[in-house]
């Protein structure tokens, strides 16, 4: 079953487009689906778009993703991840997120069985980096939110720690754009507090 607040399913998406309209098709999003849309990132990488999305049942996220998402224009291509229920994990990092740093996704492969086991170590072995991790079905078993002062501290966590995490077979790593980010203010209200 997907993980669920409050009987929503939470996916991520990850959004193609031509180059230069990352950040045009990010705000799109979080303005015409305020209700659905938690928040996006133009992102460097083999994708241009990372948006976090909240809808009440798997059905719904069918319809936002081939019926609304897909159709817009300069959409070209999108792969969806669901997260897994209960297997969203956080932490405190001691470097803030923010313009000052570099942040990023990373989707993880591990081995089979493996998804809730490494979302959990990643947050715990490396809590001054790692935000958030989500176990999820998917192209990728583990998404990880992670912050870094630089890219040499960047380069030393994924590419000498986490690539090298026990069960960890590929990470792809998605940098997200400074300043191209969008937040809907409306969807906990929306989706979380109006519940029928």
């Amino acid at each position: 079953m997907a993980r669920s607040d409050a009987s929503h399913t939470v996916a991520y998406l990850l959004i193609e487009v031509p180059a230069k309209k990352s950040g045009d098709v990010a705000r799109r999003l979080v303005d015409e689906f305020r209700q659905y849309v938690v928040e996006t990132h133009a992102v460097w990488g083999e994708s241009d778009v990372v948006a976090k999305v909240s809808v009440p049942n798997p059905g719904a996220l069918a319809e936002l993703v081939m019926g609304d998402i897909q159709k817009l224009t300069f959409v070209t291509g999108t792969r969806t991840f669901i997260t897994i229920e209960d297997m969203h994990y956080q932490t405190e990092p001691t470097t803030e997120p923010g313009t000052d740093n570099i942040d990023a996704f990373v989707f993880i492969n591990v081995d089979a069985a493996r998804s809730e086991e490494i979302a959990k170590f990643l947050v715990s072995e490396f809590p001054d980096n790692v935000m958030e991790t989500y176990a999820v079905w998917g192209g990728a078993d583990v998404i990880a939110r992670i912050t870094a002062k630089n890219m040499n501290e960047l380069s030393e966590l994924i590419m000498s720690a986490m690539q090298n995490v026990r069960y960890v077979s590929v990470t792809r790593t998605y940098l997200i754009v400074p300043g191209l980010s969008e937040y809907s203010k409306s969807v906990k209200q929306t989706v979380y507090e109006n519940k029928p």
